[in-house]
């Protein structure tokens, strides 16, 4: 069996609290990617309509339809993009290399995204949201205290203090 992404996770407690089983969490939708020359990291801003079994009660409130995180790979190798088009439906296929580093492909549609990292992956910026919303940029609701009194939204792909900091 091919393991997924959540099984490389090096701060799984942050899923666990949400979902019964949250090694495998789809289908995802890939909203950016953010580059980062020191490390070098790559950081994916994902969505997904597979709500958490534990929802907190403030996103019930919000009626929250879309649930968001961030994938953040370390030591980034081999790296390819094609045809990058957002937001964009995808899976995430991982595979276990020597050296302590996996082969991450991320595929959907036109978009293909290919690199090697680190097999040490973190998660974070967790936050749901309503699609349905009448705003134009929907209000996030962030799980982390901090995340909640910084952003009511994901800024713009470029904030190095936003994207590359999980």
């Amino acid at each position: 069996m091919t393991p997924a992404w959540g099984d490389f996770l090096r701060n799984p407690e942050k899923l666990s609290g949400l979902y019964e089983n949250p090694s495998s969490i789809e289908p995802l939708v890939l909203h950016s990617v953010y580059l980062d020359r020191l490390g070098p990291t790559i950081t994916l801003r994902l969505s997904t309509t597979g709500l958490p079994d534990r929802m907190p009660t403030e996103w019930l409130a919000a009626e929250c339809d879309r649930f968001e995180f961030h994938l953040q790979f370390l030591d980034i190798a081999d790296l390819s993009m094609t045809r990058a088009r957002f937001p964009a439906s995808i899976s995430v296929d991982v595979v276990a290399r020597e050296l302590h580093r996996i082969r991450v492909d991320v595929l959907g549609g036109s978009t293909h995204l290919g690199f090697s990292s680190h097999r040490s992956v973190t998660i974070g910026r967790l936050s749901a949201w309503n699609s349905r919303a009448p705003e134009e940029q929907p209000i996030h609701h962030y799980l982390s205290p901090l995340d909640r009194r910084l952003h009511s939204a994901p800024p713009d792909t470029w904030k190095k203090n936003y994207y590359g900091r999980i």
